[in-house]
Order: structure tokens, then sequence, then C-alpha cells
């Protein structure tokens, strides 16, 4: 039986915070990496959830499959993304997956994809409907396109009883327009599908809430990866005060409010050809 080869767009949000020094700008007390950890657990639940949702066989997909009849093909414009994942790969045993550092916007694969799965990439990309038109080219008959992308404004709406949250909120959502990125997919996504010839898109929208000391430090982290860019542009937060006790202040408004924290709302679209 010929394998199923699953073609999987590497998360492209590391790779931007990346090329903006997000390994250096971390303030002390911060926990670097909570950001990566986050989006490596809905990286997984997403790819459960299609895995689940169209019965892909062997149960198994990507960063987990130790089935050798999974082939995985993920392809990532940064360098520094691929050798991680790469790394990760060799740490579960991974040994069908092959690598490739590429434009997804001129990416031209050797075979035809069983299923497509990407996050966190379209955001990047200047005409992310087009792009959606040329993953669908890529798939199988019978393909599966399975794309997340972020949405800030449930966010928002989450934290609007939160002042101070509320303002970091809007200072990372402007470093990331900034730069470039789009911070509300849900449009694009659906038209992207229409476009393709996906009349009966599904979608859902995933908002994490928590309370955890991780999940709380989620957002300055966040803020703190985005600093080399907020620089660069010059961006305004003083309004956000002392950076070194950001965190704290953060802490003590949601113990005073009694409150939860949320994080960055993502829509998933699916479809199949």
């Amino acid at each position: 039986m010929e394998a199923p080869c699953y073609g999987i767009a590497a998360s492209r949000l590391r790779s931007w915070t990346h090329e903006r020094g997000a390994t250096t700008a971390y303030p002390p007390g911060s926990r670097v990496g909570s950001t990566d950890r986050a989006l490596l657990a809905r990286g997984g639940h997403f790819f459960r959830n299609v895995r689940t949702r169209y019965r892909l066989r062997h149960g198994r997909c990507h960063h987990d499959c130790r089935s050798t009849c999974w082939i995985g093909w993920p392809i990532d414009l940064d360098q520094a993304s691929i050798e991680t994942a790469q790394r990760r790969a060799a740490a579960f045993g991974l040994e069908n997956t092959s690598f490739d550092r590429a434009d997804i916007a001129a990416y031209a694969p050797p075979n035809p994809f069983d299923a497509i799965i990407g996050r966190l990439v379209l955001q990047f990309v200047p005409n992310p409907i087009a792009i959606i038109e040329r993953l669908y080219g890529m798939l199988r008959p019978g393909g599966i396109l399975a794309l997340q992308e972020p949405t800030w404004k449930l966010w928002l709406t989450y934290t609007a009883h939160l002042p101070l949250r509320l303002s970091v909120t809007k200072a990372a959502r402007d470093a990331f327009q900034a730069g470039g990125a789009s911070t509300e997919m849900e449009q694009q996504l659906y038209q992207g599908f229409i476009a393709s010839g996906l009349h009966a898109p599904q979608l859902r929208v995933e908002l994490p809430l928590g309370n955890s000391p991780e999940f709380r430090s989620l957002l300055p982290d966040l803020l703190a990866a985005l600093m080399p860019n907020i620089i660069a542009k010059g961006l305004a937060i003083g309004h956000l005060g002392n950076l070194n006790t950001l965190k704290d202040r953060l802490d003590q408004e949601l113990d005073r409010e009694n409150s939860f924290a949320s994080y960055v709302a993502l829509i998933g679209a699916f479809g199949r050809r």
C-alpha cells in the first residue's frame, strides 16, 4: 500500500519572532520559551483534531509519528526553525520526515499531498488567498487542507475588563501589524477556501483561557519576544510603565479582579478537495 504523504507547513510565528531577536529579548525574570511551548501544545492539539476529524490512517501525525507508513514533508523559509524541527524529529525517532527550506509562495512539491496542514503561516504572507489556492492545487483528489491562523478580536474582547492586560495585548498586536502581519485571518481563510472551490469549509475558533503561572506569563513573554520589532518600528509603549515590573503588575491585576487570563484566539479552517 502506498504510504500517505502529508505536507506540513511549519509554524511561522516562531520564525518571525526569532528573526527579530526573540532569543535575546527576554528581560530578567521572564519565562523564556513559554510562548514556544504554548505554540507546540496548541499545534499538537490542532494536528490531533485534524487526525480525528478525517480519520487519518494509523492515528498519528507529524510530531509524534513513529509509523513508517507516514511521510511528513515540513517546509519553512527560516533555517533556524528547520534545524529546530529536525532536532525534534530526531528526538522522536522520525526517519520518514523530509524538511525543505522554501518559500510557500513558490514551492512546488515533487508529488501531490494527501493532506496539507499549516499553522500561523498565512498571516505573514501578502496574499493569503492566493496561497490557499496554490495549496489546494498541491492536493490529490480527496486530499485534506487544514489551516489555523489567528484572530485577535476575541482575545481583546475577553481582556476588556483588565485595563493593563488589554494595553499590553494591543501593544503586541500593534507590533505584529507594524511588522506586516495580519492579525485577523478568519475572512481570508474562508475566502481562500471558497476561491479554491471548497464551498463548504468547516471553521472552528479556539480561545485558550487559564490562570496557571505559565499561562499568565504568555502575554509578557510574547511582548518581550516582540521588543526588537517594537523598538525598530518606534512603537510607543511608555504607557505600559516599567517593563521589569510588568509581569508582576499583570499578575496583580488578575488577582485583584479574580480573573482568568486569555491568549490569542486561533481559527481553524478544514476542507477536502
